[in-house]
């Protein structure tokens, strides 16, 4: 049960814009788990994302502190188009993410963060995580961005037409076949495991 009455983004977005630099402060405490989830998402960095991250959020301020806010947009989907826009701008500059991996991909680093006795129960985590993310990974864009957007960053169907430019439908169209695709992917592995 929450204590107190959450103040909807239009109130504080109001708030910041007479001054309020608090209410601006709620806004990014707000969504910053949404917004980063899905950067990484896409970047596959956490310092990568993190920048991205703190990019997205000034540029918002910019853009409010101009008079340039769209009022009709929602505060989080103008965050994340921000942030789409700058990770796409990231995947350009850069083909592919520096990691250190042994040869079959597998990220060295994440086992060793945890204790040894936790370290079976997360190499398994590791491994259910990994091929989530090559399943993924494999889907045709529109597809994949939509996954992330829903499922990692937790936006609804209506934010995420909104932040690609299309309509409900389609964005559920994509959804199912993503999900679709991702089973096909899934019998296919188990079939060859």
């Amino acid at each position: 049960m929450k204590k107190t009455q959450e103040i909807s983004d239009t109130i504080l977005l109001k708030q910041y814009e007479e001054g309020n630099e608090k209410a601006l402060e709620q806004l990014i405490e707000k969504h910053k788990d949404t917004v980063y989830t899905a950067i990484f998402m896409f970047v596959k960095d956490g310092y990568v994302a993190e920048g991205i991250f703190q990019d997205a959020f000034m540029a918002m301020v910019d853009k409010i502190k101009a008079g340039k806010f769209d009022h009709t947009q929602e505060f989080v989907v103008a965050v994340m188009t921000i942030a789409k826009d700058l990770c796409n701008e990231q995947a350009a500059r850069v083909k592919q993410a520096v990691s250190i991996t042994d040869s079959e991909g597998f990220e060295l680093f994440d086992a060793m963060k945890f204790a040894e006795n936790n370290l079976q129960g997360h190499l398994q985590e590791i491994e259910v995580k990994r091929n989530e993310r090559k399943m993924i990974n494999q889907l045709p864009a529109e597809q994949k961005e939509v996954i992330v957007m829903r499922h990692y960053a937790e936006l609804s169907f209506n934010e995420i037409a909104e932040l690609t430019n299309t309509t409900e439908e389609t964005v559920m169209a994509r959804m199912r076949y993503a999900l679709l695709n991702l089973r096909k992917l899934m019998d296919a592995q188990a079939y060859t495991s």
